[in-house]
């Protein structure tokens, strides 16, 4: 954070979500296109420059997005994303179970098919011959 031009200290006083628009005001305020992209994979990782179109517009172009999905009423609150975070963890252990039967059903028949595929080489090469 120091690198733009902030402290972690300044960004955890405010709320999570605000905490975005002083980034992307300092991002958007580095001249150098090559240092501001620099700065926003340092702050953002890899994905950093894939927001630069966002970060560009700062803290008013982020607000004009907040107000844009508000009024498309595309905006989740509190609530419903704690519920959709849970159904996703949800959503991954079925998967892991899931997964974890098809493990056990697969050893289980690994024996059968292993036995079936060498009698079907057996006649195979048997017809062959």
């Amino acid at each position: 954070m120091a690198a733009i031009g902030l402290s972690a200290a300044e960004l955890t006083r405010l709320l999570p979500q605000d905490q975005f628009k002083p980034i992307a005001d300092q991002i958007a305020a580095i001249g150098n296109p090559t240092e501001r992209a620099a700065a926003a994979v340092k702050v953002f990782g890899r994905n950093g420059t894939d927001l630069m179109p966002m970060l560009l517009q700062g803290s008013d172009g982020i607000s004009r997005w907040e107000a844009r999905a508000r009024a498309l009423g595309v905006v989740m609150n509190g609530e419903a994303a704690a519920g959709a975070h849970r159904f996703s963890q949800l959503l991954g252990d079925l998967n892991d179970v899931l997964q974890s039967g098809v493990r056990v059903i697969g050893d289980a028949l690994i024996p059968y098919l292993t036995g079936l595929t060498n009698q079907i080489i057996r006649a195979i090469a048997a017809v062959r011959d």
